[in-house]
């Protein structure tokens, strides 16, 4: 299945959260999504325990992100970024993923993620009120950089080897999912950006 999902989870110290923001939406949003095959990035906020951010950019193909261009980025971040990355960013897990399975076609207000689930099959979620949409992400076999700038900036990222990702209508649909998926975590959906057509 063609595709490729960069998938980051986070928490910001509490005291750079304003300036966390205003970079996101001034700055890096609009900087990620002008490289070429990157297709959207979507913002979420965890909505009970665990780290307090998600946020996954849909790439044409998982290669777009470890592309020469990006790299160049990754690893020559503007000075906000500098500041940001390494004053704001904790506990960063980040993923370069391949779609394994997709099912539903629209977008959610609520998102469900649960790392570690390889299961392939998703046709048990049609059954489900509110499902929008599910999508499985395998972390990609690519040959790429362990460690980039920003990520030292952040002290080091992990990683996930599998995310089932759901998003819902309701936050009734997202408990109702989550409650039957292990360490799943629920965010709320904050904001979307797709990349200008060329």
């Amino acid at each position: 299945m063609a595709g490729g999902r960069l998938a980051l989870w986070n928490e910001c110290q509490p005291e750079y959260l304003a300036e966390y923001e205003t970079w996101y939406a001034g700055e890096h949003l609009p900087e990620r999504l002008s490289l070429p095959g990157w297709v959207r990035g979507r913002r979420y906020e965890n909505a009970g325990e665990g780290p307090g951010f998600f946020t996954y950019y849909e790439v044409s193909t998982p290669q777009d992100l470890i592309a020469p261009l990006y790299l160049e980025r990754v690893n020559n971040p503007t000075p906000l970024t500098h500041r940001i990355m390494s004053l704001a960013f904790r506990n960063m897990s980040r993923t370069i993923c391949s779609v394994a399975a997709v099912t539903g076609r629209m977008r959610g207000a609520w998102a469900v993620t649960q790392t570690g689930s390889s299961a392939g099959d998703l046709s048990w979620l049609d059954k489900k009120t509110g499902l929008a949409r599910a999508e499985l992400w395998r972390e990609a076999d690519l040959s790429a950089p362990d460690q980039n700038t920003e990520a030292r900036l952040r002290g080091g990222d992990t990683t996930v080897s599998n995310c089932l990702f759901i998003e819902t209508l309701r936050r009734s649909d997202a408990e109702d999912i989550a409650a039957g998926l292990p360490g799943a975590q629920i965010f709320r959906f904050l904001c979307e950006l797709e990349a200008e057509r060329r």
